[in-house]
């Protein structure tokens, strides 16, 4: 990584810094291609990986709601796709970030029915054949995202790389 990718990263530290779009990398700080994947692309990929085959517990994050599971990250990869080939709104070049994540066995996700709040087990059943899967996908997503994000550093957040990561999520079966 060269010496002026060291100096911005080093800037986007302070969250006076923070940037509305990626695409300022391009436009303000003149990046070129080569220099935002490998250099800034790549810190993020860096950062992410160091979460590979750590737990991580609902129950020590204040925002899960009634949701209780554990997981871990278990790949952080690259992709870079085409342009053409699929819609990217944040991505200035194709790249998205991809993070695995698997949901260990005995998770649960409190519902309400006819007025009372019953713990569910997480599995892939629930997710896939229920009413609300798509809803409780959504929420374990939104809930994952934080807790990566927020575990590795603020930087992730002044730079919005939530708006170029896929998060793929095996769920217990």
């Amino acid at each position: 990584m060269n010496e002026y990718i060291k100096k911005l990263l080093n800037k986007l530290f302070n969250p006076s810094w923070a940037l509305k779009d990626r695409g300022d990398f391009i436009e303000v700080y003149g990046l070129t291609e080569d220099e935002y994947l490998n250099g800034i692309v790549d810190f993020e990929v860096n950062g992410l990986k160091k979460l590979e085959d750590q737990f991580f517990d609902t129950t020590s994050y204040p925002y899960s709601g009634g949701y209780d599971f554990l997981f871990k990250v278990t790949e952080v990869g690259f992709i870079q796709y085409t342009k053409a080939s699929v819609s990217l709104d944040h991505s200035i070049f194709g790249e998205m970030i991809r993070i695995y994540v698997e949901i260990e066995k005995g998770g649960t996700v409190d519902l309400i029915e006819d007025g009372e709040t019953k713990p569910v087990i997480i599995t892939d059943d629930l997710i896939m054949n229920s009413d609300v899967g798509w809803e409780i996908e959504g929420e374990i997503k939104e809930t994952i995202m934080d807790m990566i994000l927020t575990e590795e550093s603020n930087l992730f957040n002044n730079i919005r790389t939530y708006d170029i990561i896929e998060l793929y999520i095996y769920f217990p079966e």
